[in-house]
């Protein structure tokens, strides 16, 4: 036959032992619904830049970007007071020799 070890055995309501074992995973839900949050915010945010973060990467000001949108040389998405450009327009900024 096979023998069991010699283990302690322990009773406890049932109610006590949900209450424990969700104590245990409780944090680890919290830390998942995080990862998903962030995970959201960062896909949206490698998608469009503010135009901040886009004068910032092209070393360009104010003025200058202002003329790009206005002369429809890089793609731009106003959204209230705020401008978003696509992330991809980095690139394109760079690489295309018409947008000056």
């Amino acid at each position: 036959m096979n023998e069991v070890p010699n283990l302690p055995v322990v009773i406890m309501p049932v109610e006590q032992l949900k209450q424990m074992i969700e104590s245990c995973f409780q944090p680890l839900r919290a830390e998942i619904q995080k990862a998903k949050e962030g995970r959201t915010e960062s896909a949206i945010r490698l998608e469009y830049l503010t135009s901040q973060e886009f004068m910032e990467a092209t070393k360009i000001r104010r003025s200058k970007m202002e003329h790009l949108i206005k002369t429809n040389q890089i793609k731009s998405i106003k959204k209230s007071r705020k401008i978003y450009i696509p992330a991809s327009e980095i690139e394109r900024y760079f690489s295309d020799p018409t947008i000056k």
